[in-house]
């Protein structure tokens, strides 16, 4: 990610960054690492000393500058690089260039290495940044990406995909092809045409929760079809519960017969899975005119996870539900709920208000008082919400997601990072210290952390030196037993 800094006497502040910031790589291989130059550009309307300062994004490397470079370049937290003229930088006037030239310690893999998320401070007020968008030149030369076979980009992806993808309307002449596949359809003659009004029997007053579910599943996905359901029609659909459709709890059979559909599931799992086929049935057939069949299914594995990490770039609560919706649809049972990790807290813990006060918000900071530093992507304001750097779920929100969830058969399992990749949580509870420690030294103790005194020496995968809680301290166990009694509230 990106900042810069840019000042001059005498000039009012103004809603752009005095500079435009341009990126193009060099060559792999250059003295241990790969070469790479930013080009800043003033355009602006006047002279622009040597008070600004540009702040980028990019992985931990070592960097290497010419002697005579008239800036330097630091990295003032982990993957936050600060560049700060030196004596030897001239003012820029308007519609002049500087060009800074410099060796990066590794290998430029792909896109995803290149520098992110500009940002500018006028006379040094990063609570003010400037957004700057890097204009990335394209990797158009062998030694510019590990892999010069291909373009690393989105564009090549999808074109790969399109060559998998490009078979017509996908059908295969069996409504039942679908994904994950039933292990056993039997196709027989004749057809049931399911259309707009149907009559759903099962699920009644005295029906089970599970019976329940499954029934209001299914009229949902009807519905969002333009499906209705109603008494008297000629096509009906039939939920039950028979532990006859298999050992398995999740098992269960459909048979579609000249208009009447039966779905049976040896347990409430299984009768879930039975409406979820048939549904995926129906967005597979010709216009909603199923194949007469007999489908006998059961899952091999009980649980079919996905994990979700939202720490690193949060994911908003509405597209977390369509998240979920699509999980359900691929009968997905398991979401492991990645909100926590070094580079954001995502879910109000409201006994502890600066897990998401602080650590939900990243932007241009040096002391990370109230957010953190920016890591990955962003513009450098922690107040932005339209950045995927900032944001989280409220208690309201994460209890509505469970339920939300539970209703399609998912089991959202939430994951707290310890004792290791807690950047986040610590630097948020140092805030909390600072926050009491002059008024009440025991409550800013209580969920203390860390250890000034510890001597530890260590470097993450990700190149932190400062992220893992110190097991040794009470406030640990405590900060860890609070969170999981709010989580489970």
């Amino acid at each position: 990610m990106c900042a810069l800094t840019a000042c001059a006497v005498g000039v009012p502040a103004v809603a752009q960054s005095p500079l435009a910031v341009r990126w193009e790589m060099g060559r792999n291989g250059q003295e241990g690492g790969y070469s790479s130059r930013f080009i800043f550009k003033n355009v602006s309307d006047y002279q622009l000393g040597s008070n600004w300062q540009f702040y980028f994004n990019q992985f931990s490397r070592r960097v290497t500058l010419p002697a005579d470079s008239p800036v330097d370049v630091k990295e003032v937290s982990t993957s936050y690089y600060q560049v700060t003229p030196n004596r030897r930088y001239m003012p820029l006037a308007p519609g002049d260039s500087l060009v800074l030239d410099l060796v990066m310690r590794g290998t430029m893999v792909n896109v995803s290495y290149q520098p992110m998320g500009g940002h500018v401070v006028l006379d040094g007020d990063t609570r003010h940044p400037l957004p700057v968008a890097i204009d990335h030149a394209l990797l158009d030369a062998p030694g510019q990406w590990q892999d010069h076979k291909c373009y690393p980009d989105g564009p090549y992806v999808y074109a790969q995909n399109e060559r998998v993808n490009n078979v017509g309307d996908a059908y295969t002449g069996n409504d039942y092809d679908i994904f994950p596949t039933p292990k056993e359809v039997t196709v027989s003659n004749g057809f049931t045409t399911v259309g707009g009004l149907v009559t759903v029997k099962g699920g009644g007053l005295f029906a089970g929760k599970g019976m329940k579910r499954a029934k209001n599943y299914l009229l949902r996905e009807l519905e969002g079809r333009g499906i209705y359901a109603t008494g008297g029609q000629k096509t009906t659909i039939q939920l039950k519960i028979d532990k006859k459709a298999g050992a398995n709890p999740e098992g269960y059979t459909l048979d579609v017969n000249d208009g009447r559909i039966v779905i049976a599931g040896a347990a409430d799992e299984g009768l879930l899975n039975g409406v979820k086929t048939l549904v995926a049935a129906l967005d597979h057939s010709k216009g909603h005119r199923l194949q007469n069949v007999h489908v006998a299914d059961a899952p091999d594995l009980h649980y079919r996870g996905y994990m979700l990490d939202i720490a690193r770039n949060f994911i908003g609560f509405d597209d977390l539900k369509r998240f979920v919706d699509i999980l359900a649809y691929y009968k997905i049972n398991r979401w492991q709920f990645h909100f926590t990790d070094d580079e954001a807290w995502r879910v109000e813990i409201p006994g502890l208000p600066e897990l998401t006060e602080v650590a939900s918000r990243r932007g241009c900071t040096l002391d990370e008082k109230g957010y953190l530093a920016q890591i990955f992507d962003g513009n450098g304001n922690p107040d932005d919400r339209t950045q995927s750097a900032n944001g989280y779920l409220t208690r309201s929100q994460f209890v509505q997601l469970l339920k939300y969830a539970h209703e399609r058969g998912v089991k959202l399992i939430p994951e707290v990072e310890t004792p290791g990749h807690a950047r986040a949580a610590i630097v948020a509870m140092k805030n909390r210290y600072d926050r009491y420690i002059g008024s009440n030294p025991a409550l800013a103790e209580q969920y203390k952390l860390w250890d000034e005194k510890s001597t530890s020496q260590y470097t993450s995968a990700q190149s932190y030196h400062d992220n893992v809680l110190n097991v040794a301290h009470e406030g640990v166990y405590r900060f860890v037993e609070k969170v999981v009694s709010e989580l489970q509230l």
